[in-house]
């Protein structure tokens, strides 16, 4: 249970301390409307996809390609609120100096060749940046980078797919199921 009659810490001791630190109810209020609309688009997008994958492994092509259809239009309703988060958190850390714990983003959590590359290079720099405020500036940008990077090939691959112009390549639904692995490691970073 919180204990609202505690100050609000600027920043606490770990990303662990950050992450269990009690909010204003404002705040508070604020961040669950949020990540609730986040995690309402994700599962919508979520539950189209795996429709597709399930209508192509049950041999179904023509229903899977119009689901994977409906999952690229589906994509940027999370890509872009998500970055726009991000942005906002960076702006609001630049210009108010609010600046949380960061853990670096390990590459064990992608699945993709550019989320792992990332996250190595994430790691490598949080290691070289000594301030929390640039390790922390520095995710936080890696991340809307990512999103928006991974958002746009999953609507590539997915509209490729939707066109039959690599409706049997394995590669191709691959790259889709990976690209969406990634957005939701993303997602779970930032909220």
């Amino acid at each position: 249970m919180k204990d609202r009659a505690r100050s609000f810490p600027a920043r606490g001791i770990s990303v662990r301390d950050d992450w269990f630190a009690w909010l204003p109810d404002e705040k508070e209020k604020f961040f669950h409307r949020n990540t609730q609309e986040l995690e309402s688009t994700y599962t919508m997008w979520s539950v189209v996809l795996d429709e597709a994958i399930s209508l192509r492994r049950d041999g179904q092509l023509s229903k899977s390609l119009k689901a994977v259809a409906v999952s690229s239009e589906l994509c940027p309703l999370l890509t872009e609120p998500l970055a726009a988060l991000l942005r906002a958190l960076s702006e609001h850390a630049r210009h108010y100096g609010t600046i949380p714990n960061a853990a670096p983003l390990d590459p064990a959590n992608f699945r993709g060749q550019r989320g792992r590359h990332a996250a190595r290079m994430s790691g490598l720099l949080n290691r070289v940046l000594f301030s929390h405020r640039f390790q922390f500036l520095h995710k936080v940008s890696t991340l809307e980078e990512m999103v928006e990077d991974l958002g746009k090939d999953f609507r590539d691959a997915a509209l490729d797919l939707a066109e039959e112009a690599a409706a049997n390549s394995g590669s191709t639904w691959e790259e889709v199921d990976s690209n969406h692995f990634d957005l939701n490691t993303c997602l779970r970073q930032t909220s």
